[in-house]
């Protein structure tokens, strides 16, 4: 026997620096000994999520998803949460079934790079349920859920700008 209470050896399992580093280790070496695994499904039951972030992307073959599937995983924010790639091939329903899982599996947070055609009516599941969601690279109007991505007409506006100033291009067309 460790000689400390259930709560401290939990708490001791979990990390949490209120317990002393001495005694986290000789809670680990126990837990060790004894063949414990953390379970962190159940300890999950007791909080209100889990250490998981939710990234939804149409497809995981595009090389932008892979960077921001690096990026989000190398993100000094999530600080110990891990992070879900689901692919959504680009189909609306499967989509949704991902978005329910993770709201039902208690995500911390989802970032989505929303299907083509994903219209405002679709995300309302994570609206309703107050998942912390992020939209990436497309935005879904009417849906009040943030965007990050890049400013299209600001770019096209410096673009032309500098052709015009610096070359003197006379027209120019974008596709």
């Amino acid at each position: 026997s460790l000689g400390v209470s259930v709560s401290t050896v939990s708490l001791a399992l979990s990390g949490n620096k209120v317990v002393a580093a001495a005694t986290r280790e000789r809670v680990r070496l126990e837990a060790e000994r004894l063949g414990y695994v953390y379970n962190r499904r159940a300890a999950s039951w007791r909080k209100s999520s889990r250490n998981l972030v939710g990234l939804v992307v149409p497809d995981i073959t595009n090389p932008f998803a892979a960077e921001a599937a690096l990026g989000l995983q190398n993100a000094e924010v999530l600080d110990g949460h891990m992070v879900a790639l689901s692919n959504t091939r680009e189909q609306i329903q499967l989509q949704t079934e991902i978005l329910t899982t993770l709201i039902e599996e208690r995500a911390t947070g989802i970032v989505l790079i929303p299907a083509i055609g994903t219209q405002a009516s679709v995300l309302q599941i994570l609206i309703r349920s107050g998942m912390p969601t992020v939209l990436m690279n497309r935005d879904v109007p009417e849906s009040g859920l943030s965007l990050l991505g890049a400013d299209d007409d600001a770019i096209i506006r410096c673009a032309v700008g500098h052709l015009v100033a610096t070359h003197h291009v006379g027209s120019a067309a974008y596709f």
